[in-house]
């Protein structure tokens, strides 16, 4: 990983460089046993490392596939079939002992781990808070992983991604331990080559005017509307037109009346925001346009969800000012003063990234990185 650095207390086990907010998520991806026998052999991920810097004859595989291992690459089409394999590969004097499976994933800067219910949840890089995706199992001598099988990640909200995967384990032999892949898992999804009618609709009559001038009031994951279907991000957050369009096609395609309910919420009508788009107004016809075209563009393609799931779906990103509370008391011990606060709200990544810079010092930031 990125400025990796070590320690077995509850002080981080991968210092990462992070600029944008974490995110909190549910992904539903297929994560199980495979055996990797069927599929060419998957290509070994270097450095193998442990936590508190000792040798190991462990050893971690990994591969992306589009041909069924007979080759294994880096850069895929969105619409490609993929494959995604792992192995672990214990030390020997640790097979039959029990011990726990982890898998970390990297997209852009935030770090999630993949816990026992299946769900990627954010990681704040502590050993204390690290949760296992395979608990309590008893260790064979090689260990073979499906993240996912057959599926285009195109269609899974990953188009345009890259991702980096890594592997670990630890065991009851070497309490304390944690044995994991020093290098990860890479690879990159294509952008999508041209974007839906709707979703260029609605970067140039929906997004501002509406989405972010209004909506937005609300309908967060922290915000009056948080128990809504319907969640926006704010314009500080990297792709957020992309995400907020998604979200509101999710809505349309597979919420129960999704289509008329986007028409007449806003309208007033069972509305907890009341009327935000007049009767007769421009913006109302604007919003009822974009509806229409995303309606055609659904039918156009099948579904945009119809044979893959979106698994980033759900995601949500914490806006700056939670961003900045976090990473106070990660990196200072203390919650961010009023002055650091509003120098965050509604400011760009810029801004925020030289205020956690700020939080890097002092005995608070010593202490966070002994």
């Amino acid at each position: 990983m990125q400025e990796t650095g070590l320690t077995m207390s509850n002080k981080p086990l991968f210092h990462l460089q992070k600029t944008r907010s974490l995110l909190a998520l549910v992904v539903c991806t297929g994560f199980s046993l495979f055996c990797t026998a069927l599929f060419g052999e998957l290509p070994e991920l270097a450095s193998p490392s442990t936590a508190t810097g000792a040798a190991t004859s462990a050893r971690f595989y990994g591969g992306v596939t589009a041909d069924d291992g007979l080759s294994y690459g880096a850069s895929f089409g969105g619409d490609q079939l993929l494959d995604i394999l792992a192995e672990i590969q214990v030390q020997p004097e640790h097979i039959n002992t029990l011990g726990n499976l982890y898998l970390l994933a990297v997209l852009g800067a935030d770090t999630l781990m993949r816990v026992e219910s299946g769900d990627f949840v954010p990681w704040d890089g502590t050993i204390g808070s690290l949760q296992a995706t395979s608990p309590g199992k008893t260790l064979q001598a090689i260990e073979p992983l499906t993240l996912v099988e057959n599926t285009p990640l195109g269609p899974a909200g990953l188009a345009g991604a890259s991702l980096q995967i890594y592997l670990a384990y630890d065991t009851t032999a070497t309490p304390g331990q944690l044995y994991y892949s020093g290098a990860p898992l890479s690879f990159a999804i294509a952008a999508e080559a041209s974007d839906a009618a709707s979703f260029t609709f609605y970067v140039a009559s929906i997004s501002t005017p509406i989405v972010q001038n209004r909506c937005i009031v609300c309908h967060t994951s922290t915000g009056v509307a948080a128990t809504s279907a319907l969640h926006y991000v704010n314009s500080s957050v990297e792709g957020y037109q992309q995400s907020n369009y998604n979200a509101l096609i999710d809505y349309i395609e597979n919420a129960p009346n999704g289509s008329s309910l986007i028409l007449s919420k806003p309208q007033g009508t069972l509305h907890g925001g009341g009327v935000q788009l007049l009767p007769g107004s421009a913006e109302l016809q604007l919003w009822s346009d974009f509806v229409a075209s995303s309606l055609n563009d659904i039918a156009s393609t099948g579904g945009s969800t119809g044979t893959t799931k979106n698994i980033f779906s759900n995601v949500a990103k914490m806006d700056n000012e939670q961003t900045l509370r976090k990473a106070a008391l990660l990196f200072a011990g203390r919650l961010p003063t009023t002055q650091e606060i509003n120098s965050v709200i509604g400011a760009g990544e810029e801004q925020l990234a030289v205020s956690l810079r700020g939080l890097m010092s002092g005995d608070g930031f010593e202490n966070f990185l002994i």
